[in-house]
């Protein structure tokens, strides 16, 4: 759902103008940024199976970068940062509904193995081509 993530930040982009698309980026990948820097620390535990594509991509223990909580902590302190930084109200919410999109889209592509809550976890599993379909969807028509 790499495109689809892009694709919320963009649109974003096109209704906040002056906001910075190279930082709405890094806002709408911060779960994966957390998870890689999480990875590398031996925290959060990743395997890659046998395939090809995101299908080979097992997220085995990702507690404190891709559950529920921890999105909308991460989210939380999008907004913190946002509203530090002296936006209005209503960029400081766009910016953290940003952060905040990756988790749904998330649940949409991967198997159950997106953690909700107390160690249940959810994922539609949407096929390949299904997700495809999804990103185009989520693309923005036209940014200005």
């Amino acid at each position: 759902m790499l495109v689809g993530h892009y694709g919320v930040a963009i649109a974003a982009a096109a209704v906040m103008p002056g906001q910075s698309l190279v930082g709405l980026f890094v806002t709408t990948q911060l779960m994966d940024v957390t998870h890689s820097a999480l990875l590398a620390a031996g925290v959060e535990r990743t395997r890659i199976s046998d395939g090809t594509g995101p299908e080979a991509v097992r997220l085995d223990s990702v507690p404190f970068s891709h559950s529920l909580p921890a999105a909308a902590v991460q989210a939380g302190l999008v907004g913190v940062v946002t509203a530090v930084r002296g936006r209005d109200p209503g960029r400081t919410a766009m910016a953290a509904g940003v952060a905040l999109s990756h988790w749904p889209l998330d649940v949409l592509v991967h198997e159950p193995e997106i953690p909700l809550v107390c160690g249940r976890k959810v994922g539609a599993g949407l096929p390949t081509a299904a997700s495809h379909a999804a990103e185009v969807l989520l693309l923005p028509k036209r940014v200005t």
